[in-house]
């Protein structure tokens, strides 16, 4: 049962996880069909990313965007109520940790809600750590309870999302800027910058 719902997601998010331009960097705990993670690589702006699916269908993809901010995505197919671009104020809390409150975005990967939520690099350290070494999370919006997830595999998955990103920083091609690359600062690539 779970493995139809898993595919069944990635074939619906097949845009923003499954196709080939977005190749999967390594499988831990098994990979997400079998319970864990994958780590996959979204070659439009080389950002790492963690997927991760439970049994009741509800996922999370959480990484790096092109300016390297951290962000999740929360889904799952039967919150169709949600509106495309609508705001939503969402708590989400580690363990017995404090409380994360902020707004998310609803947004449709064909017909698959999803919220995207993101965090400034001030705290990216603090988010990956609490997400690493907790033994679950839960999330609200407003006081109705979104999910409540184990954490199964999470250490792992946090230093391997670390460890694709690094390499794709290493690896990115000359010229590939993640800033404009007609701004003021200097670029090695571009012979044209003052």
């Amino acid at each position: 049962m779970k493995s139809g719902i898993v595919a069944a997601i990635l074939a619906v998010l097949g845009v923003t996880y499954a196709h080939a331009d977005n190749p999967t960097w390594k499988k831990v705990g098994g990979g997400v069909a079998n319970g864990g993670w994958d780590i996959g690589v979204d070659r439009s702006h080389y950002g790492c990313f963690a997927l991760g699916m439970w049994e009741k269908g509800t996922g999370i993809r959480f990484g790096f965007d092109a300016d390297r901010e951290p962000y999740m995505w929360l889904f799952h197919e039967a919150w169709q109520s949600l509106e495309n671009g609508k705001r939503y104020v969402m708590s989400m809390q580690f363990d017995g940790s404090p409380r994360w409150t902020g707004p998310a975005y609803a947004h449709r990967a064909d017909s698959t809600p999803y919220l995207s939520m993101s965090w400034g690099k001030d705290k990216a350290a603090t988010l990956f750590n609490e997400f690493a070494v907790s033994q679950g999370v839960s999330v609200w919006y407003g006081d109705r309870t979104v999910a409540r997830l184990r954490l199964t595999g999470s250490y792992a998955a946090v230093q391997e999302l670390f460890n694709c990103q690094k390499a794709m920083n290493e690896g990115r091609p000359a010229g590939q800027q993640v800033n404009d690359p007609f701004g003021e600062r200097e670029s090695r690539s571009d012979p044209f910058s003052r």
